[in-house]
């Protein structure tokens, strides 16, 4: 538990009755603690702030202009990228001096006897900075906006944002490396999507394919002796399917059941976390099509086959003289609890994250978290969207382990509800993509609205979090509004147009000017069509993401998040 501090105040602020604060070690990838303190009514100032690289004077700054790397930690940018410590190298500077400005004065790097702290905008909202004479990088990752920031001696950083505004902490490095005699483990539990159902559908991966490090249990990807169909959710895992591991392949499961996101989920993560054949990375699902939570759910059959897996995959590691690991579970669930509240829905999901830390690290004996990765579902009978697609949101945000992978409706359906099988290897890219972001101390989270602000009687400004800008709008299979609604007086108003106003914003215009009341924004719900191909609740919404995926060669944008925010 982190210990109480004071940050200067003036005024008040009725608003400002309680921040939640963390406490990170400045160097380390992964730490989250929190605790909520009373503020008192007093609205928090920060003194110690570095300004924005268009504020300096660059004219009588030391040594001239202001280092690249500092502009590019401005606004609408990603962190910069760190070593394996979280350490800025002077490096990355560019051949320029690296500075920094706090309170005015302008600073380079080696005349910083103690770290400094302040905050800066980073894609479209304030995070806390620290500066050294290692360089400068990002320690917070605020959904709104980080209110103050300070030292906390000095090794460690203090960090206060408004109630309601969820903070992921960590330090941007250069991606996350599986340590030497490790085995990683990433096991995957839910519905038909998490055991690549698709009536008529094919195989995808071939065996001679997969990296050698990339493993599956001797009982296959899905380590069950029958087809995962509800009808079998209560038959326990058979002992004999998890006895080795060999080389992972993509096969068959039953009539109905053929490509899942478990190879390429594994494969992606053993290359990006560059895998070598004493740190494997095993992927195995267990999860049963027309599932409920309370049929998969922990203390449930399918939670134990999962347990009994780590527990194999564990004493295998183990006997060659390795250590096991956990890095994430996959959830690919929600839609045979569609009636339930966001409210239900989110707790139901703290449950499991909360029984993977106790169950897995009791196996693992591993001291790290167990990270959750969830995506949101798709509506699966009228077409309406249901809650729980907001409570995964919710989840990805608030909960410290949680990770949310963003909307499934850029994957082409073979009915209402079950990916084709090539999209499945994209929803394992995917997934890996989000779990490693977390490994890596970086932001894992989706592109999703923000904030909003109306500026003028017929226009709004939307703000979104945007993984790596700048948004894009695009047409594709979605009406009007680039699947953007606003809600008045409980009905739907005539937008205009929608625009790009920066790398983070978009801007509605209205075809009426708007009523007094609050605005309610909707994004991907603007149809009740089920769930297809080229149907359903969507957006025509993405970000910059230029990558493609190891596996599919797929460009990996990241797609608007299904949500409504008010004014």
């Amino acid at each position: 538990m982190a210990t109480p501090f004071t940050l200067p105040t003036t005024g008040t602020d009725p608003k400002a009755t309680s921040k939640e604060v963390l406490e990170v070690a400045v160097n380390a990838a992964l730490d989250f603690k929190l605790n909520t303190e009373d503020a008192g009514g007093a609205a928090f100032v920060p003194t110690e702030t570095f300004a924005p690289a268009a504020e300096l004077d660059r004219a009588t700054a030391a040594e001239g202009a202001l280092a690249d790397r500092l502009d590019s930690v401005g606004d609408n940018h990603a962190p910069a990228v760190g070593d394996q410590s979280g350490n800025v190298p002077l490096a990355q500077a560019r051949d320029v001096t690296l500075m920094f400005v706090r309170d005015g004065t302008v600073y380079t790097p080696e005349s910083i006897v103690a770290p400094m702290v302040g905050m800066k905008t980073v894609s479209g909202s304030v995070q806390a900075v620290v500066a050294d004479i290692l360089g400068q990088r990002v320690v917070s990752y605020s959904q709104n906006s980080v209110i103050a920031a300070q030292m906390n001696g000095p090794d460690a950083v203090r960090i206060a944002a408004g109630t309601g505004a969820p903070v992921q902490i960590g330090t941007a490095r250069a991606g996350y490396q599986l340590p030497d005699d490790v085995w990683a483990h990433i096991p995957s539990i839910g519905q038909s999507l998490s055991v690549g159902f698709h009536d008529g559908g094919s195989v995808i991966t071939s065996v001679a394919a997969v990296p050698d490090v990339l493993k599956m249990f001797n009982g296959g990807v899905l380590p069950h002796q029958s087809a995962p169909i509800a009808s079998n959710n209560a038959v326990a895992i058979n002992a004999a399917q998890i006895t080795s591991l060999v080389g992972a392949n993509e096969a068959a499961k039953g009539t109905a059941n053929f490509e899942t996101h478990l190879t390429s989920m594994g494969w992606g993560f053993s290359v990006a976390a560059g895998a070598t054949t004493t740190s494997t990375v095993t992927a195995s699902g267990h999860g049963f099509g027309s599932s409920s939570y309370a049929d998969i759910g922990p203390a449930t059959v399918p939670w134990n086959n999962m347990l009994a897996a780590v527990t194999a995959h564990k004493n295998l590691a183990v006997a060659a003289g390795a250590t096991a690991y956990v890095p994430w579970i996959s959830w690919i669930h929600g839609e045979e609890d569609q009636d339930d509240t966001q409210a239900a829905y989110l707790a139901k999901l703290d449950a499991v994250a909360a029984a993977a830390q106790t169950d897995i690290q009791a196996i693992t004996g591993q001291t790290e978290p167990v990270y959750i990765v969830v995506s949101q579902c798709a509506p699966i009978s009228s077409g309406a969207l249901t809650e729980v697609a907001a409570a995964q949101l919710q989840f990805g945000r608030e909960n410290a382990v949680g990770i949310c992978a963003g909307p499934h409706y850029w994957a082409d359906f073979s009915d209402n509800l079950h990916m084709q099988s090539a999209f499945y290897r994209q929803l394992g890219e995917l997934h890996a993509k989000l779990g490693l972001s977390r490994l890596s101390g970086a932001p894992a989270f989706p592109l999703h609205m923000t904030g909003i602000t109306r500026t003028g009687v017929r226009t709004l400004l939307l703000r979104f979090h945007v993984p790596v800008a700048p948004i894009s709008l695009e047409f594709i299979n979605v009406t009007g509004g680039h699947g953007l609604e606003v809600w008045q007086s409980a009905a739907s108003r005539t937008i205009l147009k929608v625009d790009v106003a920066s790398d983070c914003e978009l801007e509605i215009t209205m075809s009426a000017d708007l009523l007094a009341g609050d605005a309610e924004i909707r994004c991907g719900h603007q149809t009740t069509t089920p769930q297809g191909a080229t149907a359903g609740p969507r957006s025509g919404i993405h970000d910059g993401e230029v990558t493609h995926g190891s596996i599919t060669g797929v460009r990996s944008v990241n797609w608007a998040s299904h949500q409504i925010i008010t004014e």
